[in-house]
Parts: C-alpha cells; sequence; structure tokens
C-alpha cells in the first residue's frame, strides 16, 4: 500500500483520501446537526467555502485526513483523521459519523483500520484520543480498540462559554502489537 494514496478497506467501511468533491457529501451529514457537534470541540463550519481547504489535501500539515465510506454503496459516512506534530511521535485522533450511520458498526472498524495505518506506516509511535465526558458510544469505540483511558481532566475544553470535562485516551503501538500477538496465538 501506498502511503501517497491509502485507501485502507475493512468490511463495513473503506477509508481513502478526502478530496475536493467531498465537501457537499461532508457538509450535509455534518452542518447544523447538533447530535454530532455537541460532541466535537469545535462547531463545526459556518461555511462550505470556510470548511473547503480541508479537503484539499488529505495530508496537509501533518495530519492525514481519511473519508469513510460505507463498502456496501460507496456513500459518504463521516471522517477520520490522525494528526501528528512529529512523524513517529503521538497522533491525535478525530472523526465524526453522519448520524444516520451510527449504530452499526462503522466507526469502530474505521477506527481499527486507521490505528493499523498510523503504526504499519510509523505515522505515530503512540495515538491518543480526547472525548468530551459523557460521550459513551465514542468511549466505547477507542475501548475496543484497545485504547486505555488514562485521566478525566476537568474544565479541559470549553464549549460555548462553558467549560468542559474530556477523557483522555491513550494507545501505544506496542500494546497494540502485543494484543495483536496474543490474539493471533
Amino acid at each position: 500500500m501506498s502511503t501517497r494514496d491509502p485507501v485502507l478497506a475493512g468490511e463495513l467501511v473503506r477509508l481513502r483520501p478526502l478530496r475536493p468533491d467531498d465537501l457537499d457529501a461532508a457538509w450535509e451529514l455534518l452542518a447544523g446537526r447538533p447530535k454530532i457537534l455537541a460532541w466535537l470541540a469545535w462547531d463545526g463550519p459556518r461555511s462550505r467555502a470556510e470548511w473547503a481547504p480541508v479537503f484539499e489535501h488529505w495530508d496537509g500539515g501533518g495530519e492525514f485526513r481519511f473519508a469513510i465510506e460505507e463498502s456496501e454503496s460507496g456513500r459518504f459516512a463521516g471522517m477520520i483523521s490522525v494528526r501528528s506534530a512529529d512523524r513517529g511521535g503521538t497522533g491525535d485522533l478525530g472523526y465524526w459519523l453522519g448520524e444516520s450511520f451510527h449504530g452499526q458498526g462503522y466507526m469502530t472498524e474505521a477506527v481499527e483500520l486507521l490505528v493499523d495505518y498510523a503504526f504499519r506506516e510509523e505515522v505515530a509511535s503512540a495515538l491518543c484520543a480526547w472525548v468530551f465526558v459523557g460521550n459513551e458510544p465514542s468511549k466505547h469505540v477507542l475501548e475496543k480498540a484497545g485504547f486505555h483511558r488514562v485521566r478525566t481532566v476537568r474544565g479541559h475544553h470549553e464549549k460555548h462559554g462553558r467549560p468542559v470535562d474530556e477523557w483522555y485516551y491513550v494507545l501505544l503501538r506496542s500494546d497494540r502489537e502485543s494484543a495483536s500477538r496474543s490474539t493471533n496465538r
């Protein structure tokens, strides 16, 4: 697989680099969707034009941004990314999924695919994720992928002028490799 233009395929979803033509589908799934936006660190895009640069380069500034597609239909379902300030250091995982795709195992598989990619391609030696306290679905996705909650940080983020508590999750490459070896025995 090429690190320049990877396609990561699972049974339920396929991850591929974001493209400019994904903007409209992403806008329709995310803009003005409080059930999703309530759990994101930002309030979502205010306009297509403001958001367009995100779709121009899938590997911009140390961030690898993937479209999540439903394998069967090819429909755009959401986005997932890993940001790494220095290749091989700690990568920060972020994701969202359109409401009509919730509860079907898509995000669990997407996280698994991206974790494997990040470690295999040495994008990061550890991955972390910040999750607003109370976001049980995201918590379960990370824990299924082997992430461990390291701590709860009170008031770590501010959203709509209010402090928000966050769970901090971490997965080390060595833990993932150990788990994989024990599963394959």
